[in-house]
């Protein structure tokens, strides 16, 4: 299964994250206060994830 970097994004987002930090120009630091997690979501160029990046 893959998916596209907004469409995990979106899919954190719906759980409680939001975004904290981009880290450098190729991942996006998301972070869920509740759970005191973060996550980083791998950007590049638009290019689909993997399941087993994330």
């Amino acid at each position: 299964m893959t998916m596209k970097p907004q469409q995990i994004v979106k899919l954190l987002m719906k759980n409680g994250f939001v975004k904290k930090r981009k880290n450098g120009t190729s991942h996006l630091i998301m972070y869920n206060k509740n759970k005191n997690i973060s996550v980083p979501v791998p950007i590049h160029g638009g290019k689909e994830s993997r399941k087993t990046q994330f």
